[in-house]
């Protein structure tokens, strides 16, 4: 049986998918020849999913979503390894950013059910993790990483500031 839960989280798979696919792939500045900003709000879609959700379902859900968006920006793979590894790494981010008095099981990754400051903590930490990873797998290579740390810091101010409008104007409950 389906829950409101699970519900959300397939709408919200669904709209950042074709936010990412349709809009954001067209979105990207640079200079002296080369890329620097991308806009990535696809890391959302995991960074919101429950808490309490079971880590191996994390990590297929951040595959299912890298997958998705790789069929469509024909990157080989790279969004889903990006996207499986972010998925892995989530508890990092959570036990980062976690309140003093810890996560009540019943919380989800929300600004209603733990504030403002927390919520941007995390979502800093994790689009931070993503994007170091996404851009390192894209270079293949560490000899690039004047590249890799400009991608990671240009597209990061880029996607959080996207990221807070979103979280602002919808502001979801779970």
């Amino acid at each position: 049986m389906m829950n409101d839960s699970t519900i959300n989280n397939g709408l919200r798979f669904f709209f950042l998918a074709v936010l990412q696919i349709f809009l954001l792939k067209q979105i990207s500045w640079g200079f002296g020849g080369k890329e620097y900003l991308f806009i990535f709000l696809y890391p959302l879609f995991i960074m919101m999913l429950p808490i309490q959700m079971i880590r191996h379902l994390v990590v297929l859900a951040g595959f299912a979503i890298g997958f998705t968006v790789d069929l469509f920006y024909e990157t080989l793979g790279i969004n889903a390894a990006a996207a499986t590894l972010s998925a892995f790494l989530r508890p990092l981010a959570l036990r980062a950013s976690s309140p003093r008095e810890g996560y009540n099981i019943k919380h989800h990754p929300t600004v209603n059910d733990l504030g403002w400051s927390w919520y941007f903590r995390y979502a800093a930490w994790f689009l931070g993790i993503h994007l170091l990873l996404f851009f390192s797998i894209q270079a293949f290579t560490f000899y690039f990483w004047t590249d890799i740390l400009l991608k990671t810091f240009f597209s990061f101010v880029a996607s959080y500031a996207l990221m807070a409008l979103l979280v602002l104007i919808f502001n979801p409950k779970n």
